[in-house]
């Protein structure tokens, strides 16, 4: 059992309460983010609290705390917890109110906060994909806590044996359904840009900050699910998961792939999350 934190206190998860009234319940009406870390730090925590502070501000919550207080607040639950590797969960929820579509406004938003324990896969795993059209609509962009088309990829995935569905939208790839997706072409490395359709992940940018730092050559445009059966190698990218290869997408294989760009950057993004230090 682990301690949670929910509107100014910290308390066991089996005693967190969420009014029946909180606007989560009806509407799905919040954002949330994650971060993982290791020996009381975040990895890439000014990335995460900032998105998380845009995406308030796009759905017009007002934020009744600073960056510096929700830092603070995420340290003392890591330190509650004293688990050695650790995903942390924060959601924040418009309010408690009388179910209307239309929101209360000046009523104080809800914040809650889960940690677990956390264990990365070895950089060595692979995942098996399978394309699935993307449904979404077009806030992609935007962290909210309307996920059923993630939801619904994700177990038609799990019922074929997969570990992650790549969302095509008129031919297009996106991303996946809980990750950001590249392909790796004659040693570049391709992914759609941000944009109403992908949600800017905090690891993609990384990775494409690290391709820069290594010379490694990387694109941000749109490409057809055509470009993906043909790639060299299918990377996932994600908080939970860091960096990925596929294995294979809908039973097409990508094993006969000996890709050093490739192990390049998932190697330099494990090392990264390592050097994480007080």
């Amino acid at each position: 059992m682990s301690i949670a934190y929910y509107n100014g206190k910290f308390l066991d998860t089996s005693e967190v309460r969420i009014p029946l009234s909180d606007r989560c319940i009806f509407f799905g009406d919040g954002i949330y983010d994650a971060a993982i870390g290791k020996d009381g730090l975040v990895y890439l925590e000014n990335e995460h609290i900032n998105r998380f502070f845009k995406n308030a501000a796009r759905i017009d919550i007002p934020l009744p705390f600073t960056k510096e207080e929700l830092s603070e607040l995420i340290r003392e639950l890591i330190y509650r917890n004293n688990f050695p590797q650790y995903f942390i969960y924060f959601q924040l929820t418009r309010s408690s109110a009388e179910r209307c579509h239309a929101y209360p406004k000046n009523e104080p938003p809800n914040l809650l906060m889960t940690i677990k324990p956390l264990i990365l896969p070895d950089e060595k795993f692979k995942v098996k994909l399978t394309c699935t059209e993307d449904l979404r609509y077009s806030m992609c962009d935007i962290k909210t806590l309307n996920l059923l088309p993630a939801v619904l990829a994700s177990k038609r995935a799990e019922t074929l044996g997969c570990h992650e569905s790549v969302f095509i939208r008129d031919g297009i790839v996106t991303e996946c359904a809980h990750s950001n997706i590249f392909i790796v072409k004659n040693g570049t490395f391709y992914t759609h840009p941000n944009g109403q359709f992908i949600l800017p992940g905090i690891t993609r940018k990384k990775v494409i900050e690290l391709c820069a730092e290594m010379n490694i050559p990387c694109i941000e445009k749109p490409f057809g699910k055509q470009d993906l059966f043909a790639a060299d190698e299918v990377l996932i990218t994600s908080t939970s998961k860091l960096c990925l290869r596929a294995s294979e997408i809908d039973g097409f294989s990508f094993e006969h792939v000996n890709n050093s760009v490739a192990d390049a950057v998932i190697s330099a993004l494990q090392i990264d999350f390592c050097k994480l230090k007080s």
